[in-house]
């Protein structure tokens, strides 16, 4: 998304956020940043897991390998969302996460779980990230 912000940003920044986002980047650059971000990843000569994880993580579905970790990948940014929404994310909430809840055995009580723990650590991930 980057390079695209970089590219078009104010065209960019009008659609950031939005549900249709993915759309409307096809649209505009001919491919998504998932897809973009992948090439980048090649060219920088990432192991193919994370290659995958990058191309996938909006469609884990349609991954033939590694399906794990695009999974793991597609579902903390969908729940990153649910925790915490931001103009500048993307994580969608589509079928696929409720198939990855499903195989994984988390349901809604242990979304609120995992929401109240990262509430209970979010000063200290704020610390953490203003280190970086």
């Amino acid at each position: 998304r980057l390079i695209f912000h970089s590219l078009h940003q104010k065209q960019y920044n009008a659609f950031l956020g939005t549900d249709d986002l993915l759309e409307k980047e096809v649209l505009i650059f001919g491919c998504d940043h998932a897809m973009a971000g992948s090439w980048v990843a090649e060219k920088a000569r990432l192991p193919q897991e994370n290659i995958l994880a990058i191309r996938y993580h909006h469609k884990p579905s349609a991954t033939k390998e590694f399906g794990d970790i695009v999974s793991a990948v597609s579902i903390s940014e969908a729940l990153s969302r649910r925790f915490s929404s931001k103009i500048e994310d993307d994580g969608i909430w589509t079928e696929d996460h409720d198939a990855i809840m499903l195989e994984l055995s988390i349901d809604n009580d242990d979304i609120s779980e995992m929401e109240e723990r990262l509430r209970a650590e979010s000063s200290n991930i704020n610390t953490f990230l203003e280190l970086c």
